[in-house]
């Protein structure tokens, strides 16, 4: 498990071997075998199919029902279109890790100290030769010459600057939780990654990293706050918070989901559903600054939603396919959703989108629900899932495995741990 997750890092820096990929996803299926056999010969029980089906019934929970949902929907999606067979695959192998997680539980957290250690190496090694790159630009005789946007388009030894972004960010991730050299982790922290990736045009990274950097400044600053770790105490021995939580997630959970259903009302009603992008009237200069912030993804987003909400019904509920290709014929740039969130609206529909916020909250309870005294654990779950969900802003975040694999990984684990708890 500790190689397996150490490796995860190496491979994506390694984009170019697409079967190192492969061999993770197989190496997964194998780990959870693994683990499951090995467990079942401790148990004595006479049968393997039928300690399965026990233990299965014993830990089941709410989230494991929706990501099986989740997995469903997305298998019946692909039957609608094959030639999205690579995005469903993507998309299944994060339920994969989800499972892995599920099984091996806390052993995850073994694996820690590796995870430091490759994202010191990830961190250096392309911020070595980001800094090479960099130098030679600004030493260039003729400075400044064109191809700035190169250099900071530039994902040095990744493909680019979103994949770069992601790695030191989860790099980071790892540093501080599992990191035991003071220096050597805030240095990197706040000066080397800071200097690194503001460098670059990974706006969305950049804006996480402010978030990572006030959170681990208030997690510092409150270690030396006695007054708070009373009032946790306190908190924590209230009978009633746990029922006021659970009180609060359903309530948040019901929300959400009449939040949607007027947001599918205010789309028929509004011009998104009349007219497609290209028949609204702006003036130059507002459009313009509109280009600057979105870059056509505003297009690119109207013209789906027009799309959907005049095809049919169904389409709206269960969407049309999760194949790339498909999404491009459907909005006049021929271009992806780079939005994670309206990918699965148009793969799965709102029904799909609906089981999704819903195992969101799912998660973000388990990570409520978690003993004080796991506080790696829930830094790990928490900042993975704010790469993940603002990363989905900007990218397709469900079919990028640098992104989804480690927040699903860290799910699972944080929903074993929090069923031994009950």
């Amino acid at each position: 498990m500790t190689l397996f997750l150490s490796a995860k890092q190496i491979v994506d820096l390694l984009y170019q071997f697409k079967f190192l990929d492969y061999i993770m996803v197989v190496a997964a299926a194998g780990l959870v075998v693994y683990k499951a056999v090995k467990e079942y010969r401790v148990s004595g029980e006479k049968g393997f199919a039928g300690y399965v089906l026990n233990t299965v019934k014993k830990n089941f929970c709410l989230t494991d029902a929706l990501i099986m949902i989740l997995a469903v929907l997305v298998g019946l999606s692909l039957l609608r279109n094959l030639d999205g067979f690579a995005e469903a695959c993507a998309i299944e192998s994060a339920f994969l890790v989800y499972l892995l997680g599920r099984v091996y539980g806390k052993e995850v957290l073994n694996a820690g100290k590796n995870l430091a250690y490759v994202g010191y190496g990830i961190i250096y090694v392309n911020g070595g030769y980001y800094l090479v790159k960099c130098i030679d630009y600004y030493s260039h005789e003729g400075y400044p010459f064109p191809h700035l946007g190169d250099l900071k388009n530039s994902g040095a030894l990744y493909y680019y600057k979103t994949d770069l972004g992601i790695a030191i960010l989860f790099a980071t991730v790892f540093i501080y939780c599992f990191s035991k050299a003071l220096i050597a982790k805030y240095i990197t922290i706040f000066i080397v990654n800071v200097a690194f990736l503001f460098h670059t045009y990974a706006r969305t990274s950049q804006a996480i990293y402010i978030l990572f950097l006030t959170g681990i400044c208030i997690i510092e600053i409150s270690k030396y706050i006695k007054k708070s770790k009373i009032n946790s105490h306190k908190k924590a021995e209230n009978p009633n918070n746990n029922k006021k939580l659970k009180i609060t997630i359903t309530g948040c959970a019901v929300v959400s989901m009449v939040i949607i259903l007027i947001g599918m009302v205010l789309l028929h009603v509004s011009p998104v559903k009349k007219k497609p992008y290209s028949d609204l009237v702006i003036s130059d200069d507002v459009a313009e600054k509109i280009e600057d912030i979105f870059h056509s993804r505003q297009i690119i987003w109207w013209d789906t939603f027009h799309f959907m909400m005049n095809y049919s019904p169904v389409t709206e509920l269960i969407g049309v396919d999760i194949d790339k290709d498909s999404f491009a014929l459907h909005n006049s740039e021929q271009m992806m959703s780079h939005c994670m969130y309206l990918t699965i609206i148009f793969g799965l529909g709102f029904v799909g989108f609906i089981v999704f916020i819903c195992l969101m909250w799912t998660v973000f309870y388990k990570l409520l629900s978690l003993d004080r005294s796991e506080r790696t654990m829930k830094l790990l779950l928490f900042s993975s899932f704010v790469i993940f969900l603002i990363m989905g802003l900007t990218t397709d975040a469900f079919e990028y495995t640098q992104i989804s694999w480690f927040p699903f990984i860290f799910a699972g684990m944080a929903v074993s741990e929090a069923k031994i708890n009950e």
